[in-house]
């Protein structure tokens, strides 16, 4: 099967049985990043409209780590895109599986990634200089976990448990897995403050998606 379409969260649009396999097609999703003056509101785009799916900014607001279907072999890989000057694309991953959800390092020298190679989500992490050398594996595990921030060695990460999305931090220097949120509600997107006082995420406790602050740690 060809052009075979994509979710959000990299999983694509099939099912296979013994003798009939079922799927549903790509569909256009062009999309294009845009700077926005919070004062004047004026506008300014940055680079082609691509089908992405995920943008984070470097620390230094210099570069974006996105999501992107490559056009030609219609995979997800992350690729680290400039803000300025010669506004062309760098892929970042290669694997055939689906490449997701870029997280900055602290120092904005690496991005973590969540990747489907081996048919197991885990995370994994790449210097951005472009030297060509192989990925870091971050964290394997059977969680599904998908990372949101990267500050001094942890990770901030959410995760199913218990029927609902938790937010957990992963010490690597330890590999420990620490529970954050365990309400019985949604909660994720979890980013840390500047400083790392503050935690803001997502919650549904009041029966709709809110942006929720609270003091770190």
């Amino acid at each position: 099967a060809f052009n075979v379409g994509v979710s959000p969260s990299g999983h694509g649009f099939f099912a296979a049985a013994p003798r009939l396999l079922v799927w549903g097609g790509a569909a256009a999703r062009a999309r294009q990043l845009e700077w926005i003056d919070l004062e004047t509101r004026a506008r300014s785009t940055v680079g082609e409209p691509a089908d992405i799916w995920q943008a984070r900014l470097s620390p230094d607001d210099r570069s974006a780590a996105v999501t992107l279907l490559d056009p030609l072999l219609r995979t997800l890989d992350v690729f680290v895109l400039p803000l300025s000057g010669s506004v062309v694309p760098r892929r970042l991953t290669r694997a055939i599986a689906a490449d997701s959800d870029p997280v900055w390092s602290e120092d904005g020298d690496r991005v973590l990634f969540r990747s489907l190679q081996g048919g197991q989500p885990n995370l994994f992490a790449r210097a951005v200089d472009g030297d060509g050398s192989a990925e870091d594996t971050i964290m394997r595990s059977e969680l599904d976990e998908t990372a949101t921030d990267w500050r001094d060695g942890t990770v901030l990460l959410q995760a199913p448990a218990n029927g609902a999305l938790d937010l957990w931090t992963f010490e690597q220097e330890r590999s420990s897995v620490t529970e954050i949120t365990s309400g019985g509600f949604n909660e994720f997107g979890g980013r840390w403050s500047p400083d790392q006082h503050l935690l803001a995420y997502v919650s549904d406790e009041s029966g709709r998606p809110d942006i929720y602050v609270a003091p770190w740690p």
